[in-house]
């Protein structure tokens, strides 16, 4: 990561946002007729003429080319809004550090949109920005509520691939799980295995997993159960931990699937 930050920042540069920078791209189409960006008027601009060759038919614009010069992506706002356009709005600086020498307004390089260039009103509050920000409020809820509803214990449970049940005798039918428990806290040491489901069930294997040891190991369970007559059975997994509760559902099979 060194490596490439240094790559990018000190070799690479401007071309990163020339070809491999996406937000150019998402902005590009997120883009209308009121979007205020930086812009050339070119009502007020044109034609060009550096001040001795200048008449009255002349626009602002001397064609003195330190808006290309400070460009970081070397482009020319003039020639209208381009993908490459950073919005860095050095070009502004320059044009009016000009105008001001010049005595002339400033502004022929502005934040401005495309309607605000051709005389017409340009609305800040409008439908198009309206949904944009309740697509990111709606987001940004979904994130706060992906955090609130973390837990400290990560729980997997594979039932084994290679039998769907095993009988022990006439009345006993066996199915077997493999468990694999991982602590996201520092406090969680022991946790505490047991089932309850639709049935009379007996677990065999640890009934308490030191994750000191066994955190993102598969552990091998095995779970019996009697006088089943239906396919299959609900069968919930509990564990308790030291300052956390879990539960994790699966399913039992027997014969008659």
């Amino acid at each position: 990561m060194t490596g490439l930050t240094y790559a990018n920042a000190g070799l690479v540069r401007e071309k990163i946002c020339l070809h491999a920078c996406p937000y150019s791209r998402f902005q590009g189409v997120m883009f209308d007729k009121d979007t205020r960006t930086v812009s050339y008027d070119a009502g007020r601009g044109e034609p060009r003429a550096n001040r001795r060759n200048a008449d009255a038919n002349s626009g602002d614009c001397v064609d003195c080319g330190l808006c290309v010069q400070v460009c970081p992506t070397g482009i020319d706002i003039r020639d209208g809004l381009q993908a490459a356009c950073i919005d860095c709005a050095a070009c502004i600086d320059a044009c009016d550090n000009v105008m001001t020498k010049l005595n002339r307004p400033s502004g022929l390089i502005r934040f401005a949109s495309e309607a605000q260039l051709s005389g017409q009103t340009s609305p800040i509050l409008r439908a198009r920005l309206v949904g944009y920000a309740t697509i990111m409020l709606i987001a940004g809820s979904a994130v706060l509520y992906g955090f609130t509803r973390t837990t400290s214990l990560l729980i997997e449970i594979r039932k084994d691939r290679n039998a769907l049940y095993t009988r022990l005798n006439e009345r006993t039918l066996c199915n077997n799980y493999r468990i694999k428990i991982e602590a996201f806290t520092e406090n969680q040491a022991l946790v505490e295995v047991s089932l309850s489901g639709s049935g009379h069930f007996e677990l065999f294997g640890p009934s308490k997993i030191d994750l000191r040891e066994n955190s993102s190991t598969w552990l091998p369970y095995r779970v019996c159960a009697k006088d089943l007559q239906q396919p299959r059975a609900d069968l919930t997994f509990y564990f308790k931990g030291e300052n956390e509760t879990a539960s994790k559902a699966t399913t039992f099979l027997t014969q008659a699937i």
